[in-house]
């Protein structure tokens, strides 16, 4: 491939939590008993977030600082009154969508399960799955279809790499039936004939090369 990708080449960031498969700032953060904004907004963490578009998107071996926990006091009346406080534990957003032969599979009954929660319904027009999911999950199970016919997927969260690491891209290409083999950094000429495919499907020029136009047409055409 030539010069013209636009890849970052490896881990960002210089110091701090290295990340690992299947992490995320909102896993990192609860994990630590922050909030997965002020580990992304932390001035330390600049480099880290300049080099990724999504907190939610992170390469294993990114370096990420995590500041001090700050304490809380709340003022509580003494006396016979019983107070409860609650740690309740973080919930994430999880969307799909589903096709086949490039067609939405749409209005077929679903069932989710991640962890100890389970998410039924039907999925939607272009085949979009939408479900709260606990933070910190590494696997799921999606079935689809009715009852006795339904396709079964299992489900590696958190697993992919930014788009701007080549294997972002190959993890996309799969995920979106253009194969391109292991969703690893190597090179081969499956990559490239596949990155040719997909540039052709989006009329963008053939030429095998991950560019930043492929990379954008690649997020628009994954939505991440």
């Amino acid at each position: 491939m030539t010069s013209d990708r636009a890849f970052n080449e490896g881990p960002a960031g210089s110091t701090g939590h290295t990340v690992q498969p299947g992490e995320c700032a909102e896993s990192i953060a609860q994990a630590n008993h922050h909030r997965w904004e002020k580990l992304w907004e932390f001035p330390d963490n600049q480099e880290l977030k300049d080099a990724r578009e999504s907190h939610n998107i992170l390469l294993p071996g990114d370096q990420i600082v995590i500041p001090p926990v700050t304490e809380k006091e709340v003022e509580i009346p003494t006396g016979e009154t019983q107070h409860v406080f609650r740690l309740t534990g973080g919930k994430t957003t999880i969307r799909i969508k589903l096709r086949s032969r490039g067609k939405p599979i749409d209005d077929q009954p679903y069932s989710l399960e991640v962890g100890s929660h389970t998410s039924d319904g039907t999925t939607g027009p272009s085949g979009e799955i939408e479900a709260t999911i606990p933070v910190g999950e590494l696997n799921g199970t999606l079935k689809v279809g009715e009852s006795g016919k339904e396709e079964e997927y299992e489900l590696l969260l958190g697993h992919l790499d930014p788009v701007n690491e080549l294997s972002g891209v190959k993890g996309r290409l799969n995920n979106l039936g253009f194969d391109c083999g292991q969703p690893d950094s190597q090179e081969t000429p499956t990559t490239r004939h596949a990155v040719q495919v997909f540039q052709a499907s989006r009329e963008v020029e053939p030429t095998g090369d991950p560019d930043q136009t492929t990379l954008d047409s690649l997020l628009e055409a994954h939505e991440n």
